[in-house]
């Protein structure tokens, strides 16, 4: 467990089942991935933290 991971790349694990309808029935098509996801830079808490300043700021 990492205390200050990289928001470029927290890692994912996604295990689902995928339902498709066929003329032949039902079918479910199972899907598991595990890759990376970048944090957009606008939802990082530095950018957060950021606007939260310039809120409280008097002009």
């Amino acid at each position: 467990f990492q205390r200050k991971p990289d928001p470029d790349r927290i890692p994912y694990q996604l295990s689902a089942g995928l339902d498709l309808s066929t003329p032949l029935g039902l079918l479910t098509v199972p899907v598991n991935r595990t890759s990376t996801y970048a944090i957009p830079k606008q939802y990082r808490p530095a950018a957060i933290l950021n606007n939260l300043a310039d809120f409280f700021t008097i002009n």
